[in-house]
């Protein structure tokens, strides 16, 4: 089979990779869509190892089925995958909560990933695509059960739909957070952006306001989301919350910020997989306009470049 392969920092190429046999409960999956999430180009950055096969966000057909298998999932079934496989023994597991297991193996970064023509995945963590989606929508999910989530957390802790919530961030983790808030009733949305291109999409999809220049223009900040790396930005921005103010960092902070609550970000289950897809179903997500390019896997070595510094776009996604 055809995979972008990761040789070295910032070095990738198209080679032919011979699949490994399928071992208990995989299935084999030919991918038909899958997008380059930002943390894939952080990968071709700085790689966990190599050679590997990036690519997490996907969706496709599967085409084989490995042994001792449930049976739940048949050749031909339409499906995407949450991407991160358990250890299945540990307290985590057992409750579903694999993003906690400590032994957890990440497609596309500890396991060869969808950046290819075909991917192995254990079918307990494989989902079964509704069938109104397409193959591109589908590919979408799993980018889209960042933002679900995010939401879903802010909402356990401040129901107050009115509430101040400030997006530090235009990139799409920042965007998705947009549309599920919104799809969660919150009325009151501030992204801070830097990108023209991507804070035009923000207020399409519908966020309150959409800024550049804000250090004068906010007012009292109830939800600080970190969605980009701006240390100086929630420096300034800290002057604006008090000591109810939540902070939910999805990326990294630089520095602690005892006087604040810390919100959990980044903690999708399986269970909202199923809620994005029936939120995409019934267009309280909108998908329309979140792919602005399309490659082909021969294509991508040539292009991928240009996607560690492009801003005036939001998702790319490999047709293989």
């Amino acid at each position: 089979m055809k995979a972008i392969v990761i040789n070295a920092p910032k070095e990738c190429s198209l080679q032919n990779v011979t699949p490994a046999p399928l071992k208990n409960h995989e299935l084999q999956i030919k991918v038909k869509v899958t997008c380059v999430c930002g943390s894939d180009l952080k990968n071709f950055k700085n790689p966990i190892k190599t050679p590997q096969i990036p690519g997490h966000e996907f969706s496709g057909i599967v085409t084989a089925i490995g042994p001792n298998t449930l049976g739940k999932i048949k050749i031909g079934d339409r499906v995407t995958t949450f991407p991160m496989m358990g250890c299945m023994r540990c307290k985590a597991c057992i409750s579903q909560h694999f993003r906690d297991c400590n032994d957890k193996l990440s497609l596309g970064f500890q396991i060869p990933g969808s950046f290819s023509e075909y991917v192995s995945v254990d079918e307990r963590f494989v989902v079964p695509l509704s069938p109104s989606l397409s193959f591109e929508e589908g590919a979408l999910v799993e980018h889209l059960c960042c933002g679900h989530r995010l939401a879903k957390e802010v909402l356990a802790i401040q129901p107050n739909l009115q509430t101040h919530i400030v997006i530090i961030g235009d990139g799409p983790i920042a965007l998705a957070d947009v549309q599920a808030l919104l799809a969660c009733g919150y009325t009151n949305i501030t992204l801070i952006g830097k990108h023209p291109f991507r804070m035009n999409l923000a207020a399409q999809l519908g966020a309150t306001n959409v800024i550049n220049n804000w250090k004068d223009s906010l007012s009292h900040i109830d939800i600080c989301i970190h969605a980009a790396a701006a240390p100086e930005t929630i420096k300034t921005l800290s002057n604006n919350m008090n000591s109810d103010s939540i902070i939910f960092p999805q990326t990294s902070l630089v520095k602690e910020y005892p006087q604040f609550k810390i919100g959990r970000a980044f903690a999708y289950s399986l269970t909202d997989f199923y809620e994005v897809m029936a939120l995409i179903e019934n267009k309280s997500y909108d998908t329309r306009n979140l792919i602005t390019q399309r490659v082909s896997l021969q294509e991508f070595p040539k292009i991928f470049p240009t996607l560690l510094n492009k801003s005036d776009h939001f998702k790319t996604v490999i047709i293989p």
